[in-house]
């Protein structure tokens, strides 16, 4: 099975996060990002033993070991071994590219996965629910300092792209040894709900409530957070 990474430019940006669930956070000085040109429409595709590139200005590292990149950052290839090996249903493979106390958090669920054992159990879920022929097509990776990238991707099926199926990640990674391990990931999925204009709305109307009546909007705040319902 084959990991897949669309032909596009990688636009300069990046993001970091801090604490245990805080927001994605754009900021050019946070990260010194690699900027990537990819001229003209090429792909890359892994697949088991080699790497076979329509040229591309970098090459990544097959799962298995038997093709080593050439200029390519390290924390690009663990990426796209992370996904090869969901896309293979590998987790033997998986729990080797993630750190003991790996910390996991999607943003579709109420709460982060901590520790190498929620994480691989929630992968194997996810594998399961893809079934036999969706796979994640890696469209651009963005790599920053510290150790830190980010990536943009959607899910193809049967090589046909699924709706509302594209997401962002943020990795961060860690040494263990002479191993790049990852330690950090939170992932943002698109919302089949596009509410636009409505959504702008809703928000300043919510926005002038707090404005008008704080005592409430701080009460409110601790409410939340005595429910665990604020992501800090």
């Amino acid at each position: 099975m084959a990991v897949t990474m669309s032909g596009r430019t990688i636009r300069p940006g990046c993001f970091a996060a801090t604490g245990t669930r805080s927001p994605i956070v754009f900021s050019k000085r946070a990260l010194k990002l690699q900027h990537t040109e990819i001229n003209g429409p090429r792909e890359l595709m892994f697949r088991k033993g080699k790497v076979q590139s329509k040229p591309l200005s970098q090459v990544a590292l097959a799962t298995d070991g038997a093709d080593i990149s050439i200029n390519t950052p390290a924390t690009s290839n663990s990426i796209m071994q992370f996904y090869k090996s969901i896309n293979d249903k590998n987790l033997k493979q998986l729990e080797q590219l993630l750190s003991d106390d790996c910390f996991f958090d999607d943003y579709s669920f109420p709460k982060p996965f901590e520790g190498k054992q929620e994480v691989i159990k929630f992968l194997e879920q996810l594998i399961t629910s893809m079934g036999q022929h969706t796979e994640f097509n890696v469209e651009h990776i963005c790599e920053g300092d510290d150790f830190t990238a980010a990536v943009n991707w959607h899910l193809d099926w049967k090589k046909k792209q699924v709706p509302f199926t594209r997401g962002s990640s943020y990795f961060g990674f860690a040494r263990d040894g002479e191993t790049l391990v990852i330690k950090k990931v939170q992932a943002v999925i698109e919302s089949p709900i596009k509410p636009g204009g409505l959504a702008l709305g809703l928000f300043k109307i919510i926005t002038s409530l707090f404005d008008a009546f704080p005592g409430a909007a701080e009460s409110a705040f601790v409410l939340f957070a005595h429910f665990g319902l604020l992501p800090f």
